[in-house]
């Protein structure tokens, strides 16, 4: 699979004739609102069979991956003389192939409101391995507020796709409660009533596992979490039921912060079968703008989670979303959250031209409205086929998606291009 960034002059008729594919799949692959709406930087999908490259004097082979988007495995695989270099002169030429001879083995998670749409649910329910329905609110007592999921594990299960019960921390009116999970972990009481209730849900709603997504625990929480996580794998394991959790997206074991600290990755991920690591949010509601998932930064997180964690209990967090910030920064405004088709359509009505970040490997622009200047950041094919090369090289279990709830076709493509459909259950 080629991707094509659009330049001054390009038209869906021209690229047509150029790649040898109907104007038709362009607009479908793409889910492009209009036909005759093209935005200059712009990422278009092309399903291309291959293509020959040289590459610079200078370039690297993981450079020469990312130009043409393919893994770096994928690169060496097609071109086995590759194998011992690690630059090239200028001299080679390689063979791109976009075929590919085998999918690769990773299991896809994908987080779902309640209140998600048929279309997003169906078409997401066609790669996924686990849909993780968020989510149960835990309160004070140990008690659990019930959500209307009851629907959604039906399709699932349907698809053969493992529905996953969520348990948060999360307020009545929204954000993360500290208080919360320390009143909790401190009562054996309440724990004892938390544990009796997930265990009749799980098996009453015909739930596959649990996910324990608990943010902001007090750093003096640290090691009762542990010991609480250890205590829900001891009570349901031994009935059948899977185990994973959502971690914050950290680079080392003594970093500082309530978001991070008490979330000990050796620890916990000896513990679960699976760890979600949240890859996203570094731009986010109230901060500076910048990506919301900077590959660079995404890098540095998954290489640490790997020196402590079991690289096949990896899952890194994809966004399928971006933010639209206002410039210059002030911290009382909120950037609005965007979704990646919108964000293109945006960009085509306000004339903006969408430049790519090489740092953090991502997309954004900037236009303005009433005289306040504002820059978008979000996610394009490009930017999803980078991370999802790491993913792949990184040799980690899988990726996990946040959210599925807006429809995104190239995501579904992409997802279907790079990955078998893996499954971890079997109604037939």
């Amino acid at each position: 699979m080629f991707f094509h960034f659009v330049k001054k002059g390009d038209s869906l008729y021209k690229l047509s004739k150029h790649y040898g594919v109907s104007i038709k799949q362009l607009v479908d692959d793409n889910d492009l609102s209009s036909p005759n709406d093209l935005v200059v930087g712009q990422c278009l999908i092309i399903k291309l069979k291959n293509r020959s490259y040289r590459p610079s004097k200078g370039e690297t082979l993981q450079q020469v991956a990312n130009n043409n988007f393919i893994s770096v495995k994928k690169l060496v695989d097609d071109n086995p003389y590759l194998k011992n270099m690690t630059t090239f002169t200028g001299e080679e030429k390689v063979m791109i192939d976009y075929d590919l001879d085998q999918k690769y083995n990773l299991g896809v998670n994908g987080y779902c409101y309640t209140d998600i749409k048929e279309r997003p649910l169906s078409e997401s329910l066609k790669y996924l391995t686990y849909l993780s329905i968020f989510s149960y609110r835990v309160n004070f007592d140990g008690s659990l507020n019930s959500i209307a999921d009851e629907k959604l594990i039906d399709q699932a299960l349907n698809y053969n796709v493992a529905p996953i019960m969520v348990i948060t921390n999360t307020k009545e009116n929204g954000g993360f409660d500290s208080e919360l999970v320390s009143k909790l972990l401190t009562s054996s009481e309440y724990q004892e009533k938390l544990l009796n209730q997930i265990l009749t849900t799980l098996k009453s709603k015909r739930y596959y596992g649990l996910n324990i997504d608990f943010e902001y625990v007090n750093p003096n929480d640290k090691d009762n979490f542990r010991v609480f996580v250890n205590r829900v794998k001891n009570r349901i394991k031994p009935e059948g039921f899977d185990l994973s959790i959502a971690l914050a997206p950290k680079v080392s074991s003594t970093q500082k912060g309530l978001l991070y600290e008490a979330h000990d990755y050796e620890e916990l991920g000896k513990i679960v079968d699976r760890v979600i690591i949240m890859t996203y949010e570094w731009g986010y509601t109230y901060g500076p703008a910048m990506a919301v998932a900077p590959l660079d930064k995404v890098r540095q997180v998954i290489d640490y989670a790997k020196q402590v964690i079991n690289p096949k209990k990896i899952y890194m967090g994809i966004p399928n979303y971006g933010y639209d910030f206002i410039l210059p920064y002030d911290k009382t405004k909120a950037a609005k959250s965007i979704g990646n088709k919108e964000a293109v359509d945006l960009a085509i009505k306000e004339g903006a031209e969408i430049k790519f970040d090489e740092t953090s490997e991502t997309p954004y622009f900037h236009y303005k409205k009433d005289d306040v200047l504002h820059i978008v950041h979000f996610e394009d094919p490009c930017s999803l086929s980078r991370k999802f090369n790491y993913a792949i090289d990184s040799g980690i279990g899988g990726i996990s998606i946040w959210t599925i709830n807006q429809y995104y076709r190239p995501l579904s493509l992409l997802i279907d291009y790079y990955f078998t459909d893996k499954k971890v259950i079997d109604r037939d």
